[in-house]
């Protein structure tokens, strides 16, 4: 067989996969003009929408409690978008489709580096394109339309440092990853997969071990503006934003959370709300036969207390271990088959009949891609970096026990599954050769 019979097929496919990711790139531009972020205004949308129009404001109203505790990077990222555009519809739907176009790229350019195999790599870019969930999220106002290419850019910027290990590139990863997770602390655990990984490797020569350490503490730098502007409001120490809060109702066993809120607002004196919130994930909308449902009932009722001393904000947990066992086990439920709110949940788009149904059913994919990664993984005794942020991070999201697993939470991670899949199917002698021609590119 020549080389142009080879070339020709080859060839076609990426002829395809351009189609794709080009249909994709229209149905991001597209769809923020007919479902634009402020169509949504209700729930978290709306409290991250309120937090951005006057960031770090004093209002009296009941979302200054949010605004105090929410993670500080997506407050200050919408808070400059919507003062650029104004609040216009149509400057949101450009920003919003164009922010959803550059997160596929982002991913892109990652995978490039990472699969090793430049038509694999365009196989995951016309996936990620395309999935309905990773489309659909843009249109609203959520930390994961900019968590997702924060992400997609934390990885890129970590291959290329593995490679070209200078001091630029590292500091640049450091703002990088210390963006991402000042944006939402759930891609900590690649964070750490990745530090650890890159420490372990400069271990041997310690005069390059300074460099990873300048980019943690880059990362741990940028991080810290959260907890700072938290204790400069309430004079309390919190490094995970509502982490505790989550926590209790995790331990509670309860379907919604009731909870009375105390500080010292600096500004303000003595504050004190009640809120209550519930968990529309939690309805599975499972197909017919599949009648699962989970046993949370009734509300959680607790106290946060932030003019406590230091430990005493929450109270201490009674959770069982037999109970600690059921509601991981509904976590991982809730990972592998759940809906993702808002986009799954939304009245107008649950009208679109069959296309709601095709939207709904590709969550299901996520277990069967599991599966295989495992059984390709075992198979070919890989155990590198792709496996290992893979099983890392899936790991801490079916085990940890600080929250009530959402889908959307697993937004990062499921870019990360489509690229460990690839790069189980290209071989160790294709992947050298290919990671020479992109460092050479």
């Amino acid at each position: 067989m020549n080389d142009s019979t080879q070339r020709n097929p080859q060839t076609a496919i990426t002829v395809l996969l351009w189609s794709l990711i080009g249909l994709g790139i229209i149905l991001r531009l597209v769809n923020p003009f007919f479902s634009n972020p402020v169509d949504f205004l209700e729930s978290d949308p709306l409290r991250h929408f309120l937090n951005a129009r006057e960031c770090l404001r004093t209002g009296a109203d009941i979302s200054v409690v949010y605004d105090i505790l929410d993670p500080l990077g997506y407050q200050i990222w919408l808070s400059s978008v919507l003062r650029i555009t104004g609040g216009d519809r149509t400057a949101l739907a450009l920003y919003a489709g164009g922010l959803s176009v550059l997160t596929t790229w982002l991913w892109y350019r990652w995978m490039r580096l990472a699969v090793g195999n430049r038509v694999l790599a365009l196989t995951g870019y016309a996936i990620l394109s395309l999935l309905p969930d990773w489309i659909r999220v843009n249109q609203f106002f959520l930390q994961e339309t900019l968590i997702l290419p924060l992400l997609g850019l934390s990885l890129w910027l970590s291959w290329i440092t593995m490679r070209r290990p200078t001091m630029p590139m590292y500091i640049s990863t450091g703002v990088a990853w210390g963006c991402a997770l000042l944006t939402k602390v759930t891609v900590l655990p690649m964070a750490l997969i990745l530090a650890g990984w890159i420490l372990w490797k400069t271990a041997s020569d310690r005069s390059k071990l300074k460099l990873p350490l300048i980019a943690i503490a880059t990362t741990l730098l940028i991080y810290s503006l959260g907890p700072i502007k938290i204790f400069n409001r309430i004079h309390a120490f919190v490094p995970i934003p509502a982490g505790d809060l989550n926590r209790i109702w995790f331990e509670s066993g309860n379907k919604d959370l009731n909870y009375k809120i105390k500080f010292v607002d600096m500004r303000q004196g003595y504050k004190e709300y009640e809120i209550r919130v519930g968990n529309p994930s939690l309805d599975l909308k499972l197909p017919p036969g599949f009648n699962w449902t989970t046993s949370r009932t009734g509300t959680c009722e607790t106290t946060v207390d932030y003019t406590a001393a230091l430990g005493n904000y929450f109270p201490a947990s009674q959770m069982t271990l037999a109970d600690r066992l059921k509601y991981t086990w509904e976590n991982i439920v809730y990972f592998f088959a759940g809906l993702s709110w808002p986009e799954n949940h939304v009245t107008k788009d649950a009208k679109n009949g069959i296309y709601s149904q095709i939207f709904e059913s590709v969550r299901f994919i996520w277990l069967p891609i599991t599966l295989i990664i495992a059984a390709l993984a075992i198979r070919q005794k890989r155990l590198n970096l792709m496996t290992l942020l893979f099983f890392g991070s899936l790991s801490f999201f079916l085990f940890q026990q600080s929250v009530i697993t959402e889908a959307r939470y697993k937004k990062p991670w499921e870019g990360v599954a489509i690229a460990t899949l690839l790069t189980l199917f290209t071989k160790p002698s294709s992947r050298k050769k290919n990671e020479d021609a992109e460092s050479e590119s």
